[in-house]
């Protein structure tokens, strides 16, 4: 589940110290359902924040934010927003985990908004995760993790999720020919241009008792 948040970027640390304080960490722990949670910030818009939240089901996401509790607990946030928040859930259909640690504070996420008629989701997927891919990955340095997200509410609206050691990291990977050859294969896949964005990681908490490698 995402979230989108958007402050000026001088309350951007405001926001962090409330998403990130014990209240707010105690309440998550009381609940069900919620693995991992994640306060983003894009390197490109300054301010525009995505709390991005893993969870068991949509059921329980739901329940969650329906939760008055909920309300309270963000209340402190509301004066800080520029507009209202947007939130967007979507079902992750494949990850693959390639370095056991977690990501850190200090990490880097990419998210690349791909857009393919619903029918084509498959084979997008199976070009994505193919055993060569996969085999390409594993080898990368800075590599995480990376996975496949499509919207619930927008059939074949997808991202694809990668987290990194660093930006440079990725920088590197996205200039190897294998991703150009790869962006070759899948490119009569998508309605529109895919978009890319990068965010560094301002916060990161591991909730539920699942690994790293089992997210």
């Amino acid at each position: 589940h995402f979230t989108i948040l958007k402050v000026m970027p001088e309350n951007v640390e405001k926001v962090t110290r409330i998403l990130g304080s014990v209240p707010t960490r105690e309440f998550y722990t009381s609940i069900k359902g919620i693995d991992t949670g994640l306060l983003l910030e894009s390197l490109d818009e300054p301010g525009k924040l995505y709390s991005f939240s893993i969870w068991d089901s949509p059921a329980s996401a739901q329940a969650t934010f329906a939760n008055p509790d909920y309300a309270v607990l963000i209340g402190d946030l509301r004066s800080l927003l520029l507009a209202a928040p947007a939130h967007c859930g979507n079902i992750q259909l494949i990850g693959r985990t390639f370095q056991a640690q977690p990501p850190t504070e200090k990490s880097y996420i990419h998210q690349t908004h791909l857009t393919v008629q619903p029918e084509n989701v498959p084979r997008l997927i199976s070009n994505l995760y193919s055993e060569k891919m996969l085999a390409i990955s594993q080898a990368v340095p800075g590599l995480l993790r990376t996975d496949a997200l499509e919207s619930l509410d927008e059939p074949g609206r997808m991202i694809s999720l990668s987290w990194w050691e660093s930006p440079t990291a990725a920088q590197k990977a996205y200039q190897m020919p294998e991703y150009e050859d790869l962006l070759s294969e899948i490119g009569t896949c998508f309605i529109k241009k895919p978009e890319r964005f990068g965010f560094r990681v301002l916060l990161i908490v591991l909730y539920g008792e699942a690994s790293w490698a089992q997210i």
